[in-house]
């Protein structure tokens, strides 16, 4: 097998220094994405790459990483991820990704002061104040032209550290527990875990800056009708229904009834309307078990309704992109605020 040389082993301590990126760049880092980036087209190392492109995978997959290449990126982006950016698209509608420039598109404008002068290998190592302002520091490995593809990339995948696990931080629950207090704490919580599986099912991350380039994506809010048997539907997004269990269901209606808001402290006076609209969506009977979900459901000491409201945006985030479209949708506000959903309701039905 072919070895580096000495001279190799130089140049990758003298060009291994970090880069930074802006925040401002159209994705947010993932620590286990390794990114190629060329400042100009490079025929040799493209040409490889396209090769070779699963060895590549699987030699970077062995040590938990994940290898980004955004000519390749293009090609895999599917139906489920199209609709996640753009749910008003059709499911015929084709993308063409045919002569994108993508480095200059998704990288390179961002570079603050320094950006590698060869093809490089980038990871995110963490997020840093400097020269003034907070960047995206990334660990850079440059390809050495005179030197064996394949080593190089086996040398990087052999000094790559392991992956970053990232831990949900939980919070102790005061002896005097306040949900409207707790709010943004316990849904960031619960949405972590909801976050890596919609990470999983849908392409995120270096996936979503791809996509940018490829589609202009839908950030104007569907219509929404609320069917005589509650069924929640988006007629604007290809008749897309969104699905929750009857308790989060029931939340979700009752402030979509109150445009105004509602704040915590209230909840209990919002008690009877609740258990009102749970019974219509299940079709039973009041009993104890019911009564005591409500009870907990409207009782601003418990985390029930925080909990809630998080199965709310579980819920619209699983089916389309947070940033640009769930945040109409979901329940939102700030402490000591109504809690509300900012959709326009001149846009929802009730049939």
């Amino acid at each position: 097998m072919e070895k580096l040389t000495e001279i190799f082993y130089k140049n990758v301590r003298k060009n291994s220094r970090p880069v930074y990126l802006s925040l401002d760049i159209d994705f947010t880092p993932e620590y286990n994405q390794v990114i190629y980036y060329e400042p100009s087209y490079n025929t040799l190392l493209n040409c490889y790459i396209k090769e070779h492109y699963l060895e590549i995978c699987q030699l970077l997959d062995g040590i938990g990483k994940t290898f980004c290449y955004f000519p390749q990126k293009a090609l895999e982006i599917g139906k489920s991820a199209l609709s996640y950016y753009a749910p008003s698209m059709s499911g015929h509608h084709k993308i063409n990704n045919n002569h994108v420039d993508f480095y200059s598109k998704i990288i390179t404008p961002y570079f603050v002061d320094y950006k590698p002068s060869k093809p490089a290998l980038l990871r995110f190592d963490s997020k840093e104040f400097e020269n003034g302002k907070y960047c995206y520091k990334f660990k850079c490995f440059q390809f050495d032209e005179d030197e064996s593809i394949f080593c190089q990339f086996k040398y990087y995948a052999s000094k790559a550290e392991d992956s970053v696990t990232m831990s949900c931080i939980t919070t102790d629950i005061d002896e005097e527990y306040d949900a409207d207090n707790h709010f943004n704490s316990d849904i960031n919580n619960i949405m972590h875990d909801v976050r890596e599986k919609v990470d999983k099912l849908r392409q995120l991350g270096v996936d979503e800056a791809v996509l940018k380039t490829l589609i202009e994506p839908d950030t104007k809010p569907s219509r929404m009708i609320i069917t005589k048997d509650f069924r929640i539907l988006l007629p604007d997004f290809n008749n897309m229904e969104i699905n929750m269990s009857p308790l989060p269901k029931a939340v979700y209606l009752l402030f979509l009834k109150h445009p105004e808001g509602i704040l915590f402290r209230n909840l209990p006076y919002y008690r009877d309307e609740l258990l009102d609209i749970y019974l219509k969506l299940t079709d039973r009977e009041t009993g104890t078990v019911i009564m005591k979900s409500i009870e907990a459901l409207t009782n601003p000491k418990e985390n029930s309704i925080n909990e809630k409201c998080a199965r709310v945006r579980e819920a619209f985030i699983s089916r389309f992109n947070e940033k640009t479209l769930a945040k109409y949708y979901i329940i939102n506000g700030e402490y000591g605020r109504e809690k509300k959903i900012m959709l326009d309701r001149n846009l929802v039905v009730w049939e």
